[in-house]
């Protein structure tokens, strides 16, 4: 299609998105819990496995001989004459490159076709060409999720709303399903849990609309009056079973605590909940009543105090006592003796 309509002709643009859509299941269903490489490694063992028990023959470890003194050996041998060089400038001509990234080629397809259709849509597309654009972003927001991009998967999911809310009714699956997915994005999202529930309402309102629909006897909507009775039947078993478990996704929702910063309450719960409100601190904070402190002062031994040591007597500048003071205390005890004797 390339080589008869070009890259960005709008012919393209059916085809790229399923193909992205495939690329995509193809990247969710070879991903494992230990990883695509591992798996592919694993496979890889296995068929070797097989084709040597076929074969009847044992792998064995090769035995390198030791080199003839002398002879040149294969790394320092000059390339003959003629002799095509490996391609890539590596050794053995084998490719290095690393196999892209299925999320990452299915992630450039559905780019691709998102931009050919908003194209159409801006030269004046019909509903078919805006609803094919609303598949684009959900499929690129399908894998920003499964790439941990979730703000970006926020982004994709309600464009894609804002392109279906026009064209279909209230009771339509796909819409519902669009609020779902949305909702499940936003729960993990910091701030956004009350919007999260928002969409999950809104999803279950069109459920049991489409419930409504499917259990009326004379339906108003064109593809359930082209629908079989047991086609009927077991829609309506889907729908109340998706009716079930978005009930229980709001209560959920409603009786969870807002998502805060991990970071932040992992400190607080070390500093034993300062600053927040689940530690007894907080909770006094929040009544309104003093802290009470406990007071540790009374198990604390004091040592004694040490007594003051006399002063030093008062000495001249020879380091003797001064001769006024040995007259004056001559004289006291002169006129003591006087007194005693009188």
């Amino acid at each position: 299609m390339r080589g008869i309509v070009g890259e960005f002709d709008p012919a393209m643009a059916p085809l790229l998105l399923s193909y992205g859509k495939a690329l995509f299941e193809l990247a969710v269903s070879t991903q494992g819990a230990l990883g695509k490489e591992e798996l592919d490694k694993q496979a890889g063992a296995e068929v070797s496995q097989i084709e040597d028990e076929s074969s009847g023959n044992l792998v064995e470890s090769a035995e390198f001989e030791p080199e003839a003194e002398g002879e040149p050996s294969a790394e320092d041998a000059a390339p003959e004459a003629g002799a095509p060089e490996p391609e890539g400038g590596e050794e053995g001509g084998e490719d290095v490159d690393e196999p892209e990234d299925d999320y990452n080629a299915a992630w450039e397809v559905l780019d691709v076709a998102r931009t050919i259709y908003s194209k159409i849509v801006e030269d004046g597309g019909s509903d078919d060409d805006k609803l094919n654009l609303a598949e684009c972003y959900i499929s690129l927001g399908d894998v920003s999720c499964e790439t941990e991009n979730f703000s970006q998967a926020v982004q994709d999911y309600t464009s894609a709303l804002a392109l279906k809310e026009p064209l279909l009714a209230s009771s339509s699956r796909a819409l519902a399903s669009v609020h779902y997915q949305l909702a499940s994005v936003l729960e993990f999202t910091p701030n956004r849990r009350s919007d999260a529930l928002s969409h999950v309402e809104k999803a279950l309102e069109g459920f049991q609309a489409r419930k409504v629909q499917l259990e009326s006897a004379s339906p108003e909507a064109p593809d359930v009056v082209k629908m079989s009775q047991k086609e009927k039947e077991a829609e309506l078993g889907d729908v109340k079973a998706l009716i079930g478990d978005l009930e229980a996704k709001i209560e959920e929702l409603k009786a969870a605590p807002e998502a805060k910063d991990f970071v932040s309450e992992s400190i607080n719960h070390l500093l034993g909940g300062i600053g927040s409100d689940a530690g007894p601190s907080g909770s006094a904070a929040a009544s309104g009543e003093p802290a009470k402190v406990n007071d540790l002062s009374g198990l604390v031994k004091k040592k004694p105090a040490k007594k003051a040591a006399p002063p030093p007597p008062a000495t001249n500048g020879n380091g003797t006592e001064g001769e006024s003071d040995k007259r004056k205390a001559e004289d006291e005890a002169g006129g003591q003796e006087k007194k005693l004797k009188a």
